[in-house]
Parts: structure tokens; C-alpha cells; sequence
């Protein structure tokens, strides 16, 4: 069982994310950019799920204080232009859903993204050493 947060503006995202993934993983949700950092801030979760257009604080924003706190993101977008995908990746996201998205596919991709962030880790404690 993992800790995730869900940063999306929309609520019905926010609703399905939580209810999807409150079944097999600990979820704290945030409305906006801001409120995600906070929750980072209080408890470092295993994976985040970010919306790329969120007031206060966008996603790409967010992804780098999320990257300075060493949190493992994945993106939530509507957004399919190749050039947002690219800045995307850049940023060091380990997966990404395409609004709207199948909720069958969700889970998966979580589960690969919650996969690849493990892999990080223990890459980074080997380097360490």
C-alpha cells in the first residue's frame, strides 16, 4: 500500500482518482499546486499524480518543487501536443494519462509509475554509497 496525492483543480477527477485508488493505496488529495507542495511538505508520499493546468501553482511548477523534494511524479493532462509531452518528460515525470482517461487504464499505470519510482530509489541508495 502506497501514499499518493492527487493535485487536480477539477473535482470530478479528483472524486474518481481517490475512489480508484483508495482501494488499494493511502490518497490525500489537493485542489491546486499549492496545497500539493503543503502536503508534500507534511508527509513525502510515494507518488504523486498531477494535473498540468492547476491555479495557483501549474503542474510544471509543481513537478520541479516536487523534483527539488525528491517526490516521484506522474502527470494527469489533457494536454496531447507533442511539445507538452516533451516538457513532461523533461521534467522527470515516470508516466503520464491523457484526459479523459479509461479508468481501467489508471490503475496500471499507477502501478508502473508506483513500479519505476521503487527502482529510483534504489538506484539513488546505491549511487549513495
Amino acid at each position: 500500500m502506497a501514499d499518493l496525492i492527487i493535485a487536480d483543480d477539477e473535482p470530478e477527477i479528483l472524486t474518481l482518482l481517490e475512489r480508484l485508488l483508495s482501494l488499494q493505496h493511502n490518497v490525500r488529495v489537493a485542489g491546486n499546486g499549492m496545497e500539493a507542495l503543503q502536503l508534500v511538505r507534511e508527509q513525502k508520499p510515494d507518488l504523486a499524480l498531477l494535473d498540468y493546468h492547476m491555479p495557483h501553482m501549474n503542474g510544471a511548477e509543481l513537478a520541479k518543487q516536487f523534483n527539488h523534494h525528491a517526490v516521484p511524479f506522474m502527470f494527469i493532462t489533457g494536454e496531447s501536443e507533442w511539445e507538452v509531452i516533451q516538457e513532461i518528460i523533461s521534467l522527470g515525470a515516470l508516466a503520464y494519462l491523457l484526459k479523459p482517461f479509461d479508468p481501467m487504464k489508471c490503475i496500471p499505470t499507477v502501478e508502473e509509475a508506483l513500479r519505476l519510482a521503487g527502482e529510483r530509489r534504489v538506484l539513488q541508495r546505491s549511487a549513495a554509497r
